[in-house]
């Protein structure tokens, strides 16, 4: 029967770092990649919950108390499978990261290897834990490329343009409003609260005011994740009138960027020209990295 889990604690950095502590280093090993495991598991799960919420959006059975419920429900799902056979992911980690034994007796440095194996597992524990940061453009497009192309087909535009404009509001994705915990709020395209009944962020932003440019704080959406983001720009455009010409003319992308600052999508009056430089600047990177 395997060891039990803590169950509200198997995303505690604090305390995975006091198994490494172990006497037995083997089974600190174990159990760091068992609560690895079901730390993935719950991702995976919150994942899947967030896009099944998406089109449940407005039923009934979305109260705040539901989502405890459901929460909770997955967290325990979570413990639960990996302290069964799970993704078999656990099995694999101690395999890579012990060391190879004698089964008679244990070979010099032995225990050191062991624990640096648990210190491994630790820091993919936290990097997986800790909202993902763009360490450079490249990345930027890399890990957005899918979710752009996804998007832009919706709407029959290229994807490029949703990059570009994804990265200038976003700062190449390092800059999206942050959450009172320090966490993302995911949100990659600028789009402010007005009329949102979901999460919520306030960031000091720079707005012009006949031309003159001004810094102040306004509330902007969050979201659970940049599927999410992707799917609200695409939905904030469709179910407003006002936007109604410039998905007329995504054919033409550039006259798709002026007609979103035509109808008011953002208050900087070089926004387009922004836009435009930044599509001309991932189109160079995407062809160099071809290269």
């Amino acid at each position: 029967m395997p060891a039990p889990i803590n169950a509200a604690a198997y995303t505690d950095l604090a305390r995975l770092a006091s198994l490494k502590k172990d006497s037995n280093g083997q089974e600190s090993l174990k159990q760091v990649a068992q609560e690895f495991e079901a730390l993935l598991l719950g991702q995976m799960l919150k994942a899947m919950r967030a896009a099944s919420n998406v089109l449940s959006e407005g039923s009934y059975l979305q109260s705040n108390e539901t989502k405890l419920y459901q929460e909770m429900l997955d967290q325990q799902l979570a413990v639960t499978l990996s302290q069964q056979k799970g993704l078999g992911l656990s099995e694999v980690l101690i395999r890579q990261l012990s060391p190879q034994s004698s089964p008679t007796a244990s070979a010099p440095g032995e225990k050191r290897e062991t624990l640096q194996g648990a210190d491994k597992i630790q820091k993919w524990q936290a990097e997986a834990s800790a909202d993902s940061e763009f360490t450079s453009p490249q990345a930027f497009i890399k890990r957005l490329a899918p979710l752009a192309e996804s998007t832009a087909l919706k709407m029959g535009l290229q994807p490029l343009w949703l990059l570009a404009q994804a990265a200038l509001e976003s700062g190449w994705g390092r800059f999206t409003p942050r959450l009172a915990d320090g966490q993302s709020s995911h949100n990659l395209f600028g789009i402010k609260a007005h009329g949102w009944d979901g999460a919520s962020v306030s960031a000091v932003t720079t707005e012009y005011q006949n031309g003159k440019a001004a810094r102040q704080t306004e509330k902007f959406r969050a979201y659970p994740s940049f599927v999410h983001s992707f799917a609200d720009y695409l939905d904030f455009l469709q179910s407003n009138p006002r936007y109604k010409e410039a998905l007329q003319r995504v054919n033409d992308p550039e006259q798709f960027i002026d007609a979103l600052q035509q109808a008011g999508y953002a208050s900087d009056p070089n926004y387009a020209d922004k836009v435009k430089k930044m599509a001309k600047q991932i189109a160079e990177l995407i062809s160099l990295d071809k290269s």
